[in-house]
């Protein structure tokens, strides 16, 4: 229940809970996991929040334009739907980042079930990677992967410079 609150439009987050991601957040059967839920006319009750220990995995390897291993990679994830690119908060469910390991691979774990870009950009060359414009640049030469619930995706990427190839 949201007695109390201030109105004005929120975002529900749940911090983490070992072995358990978030896969849903609902109110009166709308999903609000992904949207801000408004609170300037009503208060909100009966929120479900639905967990799983079955979380996405995305892995994969960062390469070079060359095809060698990109230790200095960051690997961005970003969904393939537009609309997910702005509006989403501090802590994005769907808009995450990682640098690879030595070895160029890279894991991400827990993202919700979805259509998404997937590419590979160092932080000199793109360090406003997260604005809307930068996005639809770097989709252009991102890979796309669908994530199933509960399932886990390999999609090896090349390190694009700039948000260009």
């Amino acid at each position: 229940k949201t007695y109390g609150v201030a109105p004005g439009r929120y975002l529900v987050r749940v911090g983490t809970a070992p072995g358990w991601t978030v896969r849903s957040v609902t109110i009166e059967g709308r999903d609000v996991s992904e949207t801000p839920m408004d609170l300037r006319t009503t208060d909100v009750t009966n929120a479900v929040v639905t967990f799983t220990d079955r979380p996405t995995r995305l892995t994969g390897m960062a390469r070079t334009g060359n095809g060698n291993a990109d230790p200095d990679a960051i690997v961005v994830v970003f969904p393939a739907d537009q609309s997910g690119w702005t509006d989403y908060g501090f802590n994005p469910r769907r808009i995450r980042s990682t640098h690879a390991a030595r070895n160029g691979s890279y894991t991400l774990t827990g993202l919700p079930a979805g259509d998404y870009y997937v590419t590979a950009i160092h932080d000199d060359t793109t360090p406003q990677w997260q604005d809307p414009r930068v996005l639809e640049d770097l989709a252009r030469g991102a890979s796309q992967v669908r994530l199933p619930d509960g399932d886990t995706r390999t999609q090896d990427v090349k390190t694009v410079k700039g948000g260009s190839q």
